[in-house]
């Protein structure tokens, strides 16, 4: 029988999954009897049944040593590229200690900000951290995502409320408008003004 070497496992979100059964799996792909199994990267991000010992367990069967190597640094606006560099995409959060995608600052940031999602606002388009609208540095986007001010002020607008979206959902609204070059039409006032927007008939 041939056997295929499997060097990823990748199970995002998948909530069924409880953390015995992935240690078991990730048992199996790196057998250090069976040079076929050279499990190098894992991605269990959204299974939150997760530990920290199980965490550990993991890191241990991968052979990974997070006090020895250094570690890639991931930034929040580079997506699934960033993640990729690393062997397991989860860590504890220094900040709430819950397992997660832990975030770098792009800027060497000073106010420790490395944190998860939920712990640490980032700029949905340069990944830096954003401590507050109190300092004015807080934009909203009409896609409900966080920007920074200098950001903010480069992205498209919505014609008729001027709020901002970010690139990735920009991109989603601009094929619905006749002429691109105007800009676009944000769900919120397509639905408030389905007759007086002249970019609803497309």
């Amino acid at each position: 029988m041939k056997l295929y070497i499997i060097p990823q496992l990748h199970i995002p979100g998948c909530t069924n999954l409880s953390p015995a059964g992935i240690i078991e799996s990730v048992k199996l792909l790196t057998n250090t009897n069976n040079s076929n199994h050279r499990l190098q990267s894992l991605r269990i991000n959204g299974i939150h049944s997760i530990k920290k010992d199980d965490l550990e367990t993991l890191e241990n069967l991968m052979m990974i040593n997070r006090t020895k190597k250094e570690r890639n640094k991931i930034f929040y606006h580079e997506n699934d590229a960033a993640i990729d560099r690393n062997s397991i995409d989860v860590e504890v959060c220094p900040k709430c200690e819950q397992m997660g995608i832990v975030f770098d600052c792009p800027r060497g940031c000073e106010y420790g900000c490395r944190g998860c999602e939920m712990c640490t606002r980032r700029c949905a388009e340069c990944g830096i951290c954003i401590r507050g609208d109190h300092d004015g540095e807080l934009e909203e986007a009409s896609c409900a995502y966080a920007l920074c001010l200098k950001c903010w002020l480069t992205i498209p607008k919505c014609c008729f409320c001027s709020r901002a979206y970010c690139d990735e959902h920009a991109c989603r609204q601009l094929h619905r408008v006749s002429d691109s070059s105007a800009g676009f039409v944000c769900g919120g006032c397509r639905s408030r003004n389905p007759f007086e927007n002249p970019y609803m008939y497309f």
